[in-house]
């Protein structure tokens, strides 16, 4: 999303958590709702919202805790 690259992280990460939200009743593809959990997780990092990582960072390794993803993303966020 443009709005991360042009350093406007926090507003990409308001309008990414309410898709997110709505993504999963929406029933689209794993990998589409995947890549806005990704982009509102890169957003959280940006804006150094701290809670919110950890919170979607949680979720992604609940979900697949073995994956080198996520494990990626753990090791990548563990500074915020």
């Amino acid at each position: 999303m443009a709005f991360t690259g042009a350093g406007r992280s926090d507003l990409a990460e308001r309008l990414l958590a309410s898709v997110k939200a709505v993504a999963a009743r929406a029933g689209g593809w794993h990998a589409q709702r995947d890549l806005i959990a990704q982009t509102l997780l890169a957003a959280a990092e940006k804006s150094r919202e701290r809670r919110l990582v950890r919170s979607l960072l949680n979720e992604r390794l609940a979900l697949k805790p073995d994956s080198v993803l996520n494990r990626a993303w753990m090791h990548r966020v563990a500074s915020v």
